[in-house]
């Protein structure tokens, strides 16, 4: 079953033409994951305790419909890619409007970190059972390969 936590569109959360600002979707992303993950038993003392975080590395966003001023939503989460060992990962999250009707979509990359060594590494078997345990997307692909970076 797919994840979902629901919200109301606060005022800090608007931009200056009345809508939910871009880096909002983010915040409201962001905390439907570390929300799935505290329900599933690796909470925000697990990650302190253990020295790590994520590190986002690439946020894709595609807005079809606005969210305004006191207006509830719902934020789904699946997984859409993992490397092998699970220290790359691929999180899509997907904003419905209270009638149901499709307003934007967030697609994260990302891994885990050391945040002592800083440096990435594999996550606690702990995390990573929840990680396999995710309702995945159609078009789950197995991340290989480093992260690609822009040139320039």
């Amino acid at each position: 079953m797919t994840y979902r936590r629901s919200y109301r569109v606060q005022w800090a959360d608007l931009d200056a033409i009345g809508h939910l600002r871009n880096s909002a979707f983010l915040d409201y992303a962001v905390d439907t994951r570390f929300s799935y993950l505290a329900e599933q038993g690796f909470t925000a003392a697990d990650f302190a305790v253990a020295g790590i975080g994520p590190v986002v590395l690439l946020d894709e966003m595609r807005y079809r419909r606005e969210l305004r001023f006191q207006e509830d939503f719902t934020v789904t989460l699946t997984l859409a890619g993992l490397s092998a060992d699970g220290s790359r990962m691929r999180l899509h999250n997907r904003f419905y409007r209270a009638d149901g009707s499709f307003s934007a979509a967030v697609t994260s990359e990302g891994l885990w970190f050391d945040l002592r060594e800083r440096r990435r590494i594999v996550p606690p078997e702990k995390l990573l059972a929840i990680l396999h345990g995710m309702e995945r997307t159609e078009d789950y692909a197995e991340i290989v390969g480093p992260p690609e970076m822009p040139e320039g």
